[in-house]
């Protein structure tokens, strides 16, 4: 899995991810540079979107009221890596990966925001 945010994206691409179709064609352009079978872009705010198999997915995030977006795409990266390594499942892993970034938005700070498995669990139940 490849999993760059909207800057990283557009330093590795030259593509701004300032619109939809931008943000697909720079998945299509890192799919062609990277030897890997998923791209997932980090959108903030906007969510995830995924290009695997072909196909582009669009992941909504959580509503959260934002306090502090310092670690949100490493909650996001560590979230999804984890339930991706445990389910195989990348819609399932992106949908965790958004869970921990919203929760890791709600506090101040990079470490003390960062959720723990049981939280970032709860906060799914009846999502």
């Amino acid at each position: 899995i490849l999993s760059p945010n909207e800057t990283e994206t557009e330093a590795l691409t030259g593509i701004r991810c300032d619109t939809d179709d931008n943000v697909r064609r720079a998945a299509l352009r890192l799919a062609e540079i990277a030897d890997t079978r998923h791209i997932v872009i980090k959108l903030g705010n906007r969510g995830a979107l995924t290009y695997s198999g072909g196909e582009f997915v669009h992941h909504d995030t959580f509503d959260v009221e934002v306090v502090d977006t310092t670690a949100a795409g490493d909650a996001f990266t560590a979230g999804l890596s984890v339930r991706y390594l445990e389910t195989g499942d990348l819609t399932e892993a992106v949908r965790y990966g958004n869970a921990a970034g919203s929760l890791a938005v709600t506090r101040f700070g990079a470490q003390p925001s960062l959720p723990d498995r049981e939280e970032t669990e709860r906060f799914l139940i009846g999502r």
